[in-house]
């Protein structure tokens, strides 16, 4: 018995022998004085039949690459007898067709067009049946609800070690800030200036740190009192003001939520799961990860570069 591979290369032979059967065919009959319409169908049988019966025979006996190749040859053959053993029975043997033969011309002709535009439709439906599929693949594992847990609850960031008791959303760049400040250690927030302001790789972060602050931030933000202070003597508050003064508010608060309140996503739902059983997805949560929330989130970013 043929292996998976073997089974769809003669089925793809198969369709494209008979295919071209199909074709040629209708062309050929009119031209021996067949029927067109009958010159389709014993083209399109020839060479998918064809291919089919050698295929199989061979396969019974050989291994699966002489069924492939045998079926090649089969359908090949069948169409090349199609072709050249039926009799001429025009009605006339002039060098331009006449009457009944000019008629089967012409239909032999249409019904290659016809077929040509058919398949050509079914190629564009199949295509755009393929693209909605992966745009609708890639939005139901990309959107839909996440059960999330945090380290540090966002209402619970500290400002001068008081809880600010807002979202995450709520806060302001500086806010965000003072979050910082409250936060993280210094030596963390030097890092994050090497990292994400001047984008130094870490075999550079030793000779960097000693370097005064206008050598470290030479293309970017810094308050001139700072300029000749060697970054490694910046204390927190001035580690946290530098990121202020060089990343937006959207990048301090994603800072924020990678640093302290470390997002971790516990589970997932697709899309489609989203949408029709939201009542079993909190069922869920509530009952096996109370201490997660659930929210809605998307994978996709429509920037790709920051």
């Amino acid at each position: 018995m043929a292996n998976n591979v073997a089974l769809f290369a003669v089925l793809f032979l198969s369709l494209l022998l008979g295919f071209n059967g199909s074709l040629r065919t209708p062309v050929v009959a009119a031209q021996r004085g067949y029927n067109p319409k009958l010159g389709l169908l014993a083209g399109a049988l020839a060479g998918f039949g064809g291919t089919w019966i050698a295929a199989l025979l061979l396969w019974a006996v050989f291994s699966d690459s002489a069924g492939v190749f045998g079926g090649l040859a089969g359908g090949v053959a069948g169409l090349a007898a199609l072709w050249n053993l039926p009799p001429d029975r025009r009605d006339s043997q002039t060098a331009l067709p006449e009457g009944q033969d000019l008629q089967r011309n012409i239909m032999a002709r249409h019904l290659r067009g016809r077929l040509t535009r058919g398949l050509f439709l079914i190629a564009v439906v199949f295509a755009l049946l393929s693209l909605v599929t992966l745009l609708w693949t890639i939005v139901n594992k990309t959107v839909g609800y996440t059960a999330v847990q945090y380290a540090v609850e966002p209402e619970d960031l500290t400002i001068n070690g008081e809880p600010t008791r807002r979202a995450l959303d709520d806060l302001s760049g500086e806010d965000l800030t003072l979050v910082l400040i409250d936060g993280l250690r210094v030596a963390r927030l030097r890092v994050l200036i090497l990292e994400d302001v001047r984008g130094a790789a870490q075999e550079e972060f030793a000779a960097l740190s000693q370097q005064p602050i206008h050598e470290v931030l030479r293309e970017y933000d810094y308050p001139e009192e700072l300029a000749d202070l060697p970054f490694n003597q910046i204390d927190a508050a001035q580690a946290a003001r530098l990121l202020q003064a060089n990343l937006s508010e959207e990048d301090l608060k994603q800072v924020v939520l990678d640093e302290i309140v470390q997002l971790q996503i516990v589970k997932g739902w697709t899309l489609w799961e989203s949408l029709t059983d939201k009542a079993g997805i909190k069922q869920t949560v509530q009952e096996k990860i109370p201490q997660a929330r659930l929210k809605w989130h998307s994978w996709l970013k429509w920037e790709f570069n920051r």
